[in-house]
């Protein structure tokens, strides 16, 4: 039951998370848990920082500016799901992170109780797959932002480089995780749908009302999605057509992708590169090398306690940092004295370390209102990945 509407439940997010790792972890599993798992067991990307509670279209926070004047505007999505986007506006993302921090969780701790929930959190996951190819006319494969959930996940037509990596990459290391026969190869018949998909449209997906243009487009954490899709397409099914597209998209990250500009590019960027260390090791020399470049380009944007500065905001992105780290040290061991993570970590003691954005560098500017009052459910799953990964 959750317990947001209750003393308690305000207590447990609006209070000091713990005077140490091992209890912060403790609290942060219970805030998702309790706050941010929908009637599917499907996973909020935010809620209301005042309520508590998802937005609604009556909250002040979601009216300061008219729909017409959003960046959401032309959004392929229904109009009436247009004011409380944010609910769901990186589900997709944060499910991946939630799942792949359960299967952390439990690999360390051998805990009965945890690998049930990654199961029954995959199972969500496995709906909203579902849903779409059953009443979605782009058909199985692809994966909306589901702007209401799960039930009304066909309606929308917004996706996402982001949020396709995320949920793949822990579907795929799902596969790896379980036991179960059926679930390998539920696993195997979505992760081969992601690449069908992608590779039918020839990599053009919607932005916001606008077309993106997958072969020309110069953004690395699209670029190196799809490299990834296409080489793990490639190992499961044997295209070669597959990896030719993956070797398209490698030699245009070299060529033509340009330095992470976010810190979620960068979070993205390198946790796709470092499976395309795995699925295409004879390219590993590459990928390292744009791996190495885009983390230590972090400093033309971030600070080392996670606030980052870029679009004119001030946004908080440790936890994502921190999760960022685990796969640089892996590759990178002599990187281990870029950030101390048990003090980052240990810092992200309180609820203003996960709320999107912390200010803007106009005080009149109203882009994006509803950003901050958004509490991230993708933070505390990066904060808790952080941790069991390391």
């Amino acid at each position: 039951m959750r317990a947001m509407n209750t003393p308690e439940g305000n207590g447990i997010i609006r209070a000091d998370y713990g005077a140490s790792v091992p209890e912060i972890e403790a609290t942060l599993r219970r805030i998702i848990e309790e706050f941010f798992l929908d009637k599917d067991g499907f996973i909020y990307a935010c809620i209301n920082s005042r309520t508590l509670e998802p937005f609604r279209d009556s909250d002040p926070e979601v009216n300061q500016k008219p729909i017409h004047e959003s960046w959401v505007a032309n959004g392929s999505f229904p109009y009436d799901l247009k004011r409380t986007f944010h609910n769901y506006e990186d589900s997709d993302m944060a499910a991946g992170d939630y799942l792949m921090a359960l299967m952390s969780r439990q690999a360390a701790t051998k805990d009965a109780a945890t690998a049930n929930k990654a199961r029954a959190f995959f199972r969500a996951m496995v709906k909203l797959y579902d849903t779409v190819a059953e009443k979605s006319p782009y058909g199985a494969g692809f994966l909306p932002k589901p702007y209401s959930g799960i039930d009304r996940a066909h309606e929308s037509f917004e996706t996402s480089a982001d949020q396709y990596f995320k949920f793949t990459v822990s579907i795929e290391k799902y596969g790896a995780w379980t036991t179960d026969p059926e679930e390998k190869a539920k696993t195997r018949e979505m992760l081969l749908a992601f690449a069908r998909w992608m590779d039918d449209r020839d990599f053009v997906t919607s932005y916001m009302g606008d077309p993106s243009w997958g072969r020309l487009i110069h953004l690395m954490h699209y670029l190196g999605y799809f490299a990834y899709i296409m080489a793990l397409g490639y190992r499961l099914a044997g295209n070669d057509h597959y990896r030719q597209e993956a070797l398209f998209f490698r030699d245009r990250m070299m060529a033509q992708g340009s330095r992470s500009p976010s810190p979620n590019s960068l979070n993205l960027v390198v946790e796709i590169l470092d499976r395309l260390v795995d699925l295409m090791p004879e390219h590993k020399e590459d990928w390292l090398e744009l791996m190495a470049r885009d983390w230590d380009n972090r400093h033309a944007y971030v600070n080392d306690d996670g606030v980052a500065h870029f679009s004119g905001y001030t946004w908080n992105c440790g936890a994502r940092m921190a999760s960022t780290y685990n796969t640089i040290v892996k590759h990178f061991p002599e990187k281990k004295g870029d950030l101390d993570l048990t003090t980052l970590l240990s810092k992200h003691n309180r609820l203003e370390h996960f709320i999107l954005q912390i200010g803007a560098d106009d005080p009149k500017d109203m882009t994006y209102p509803e950003c901050r009052y958004s509490i991230v459910s993708q933070y505390y799953a990066c904060w808790l990945r952080a941790h069991w990964e390391s």
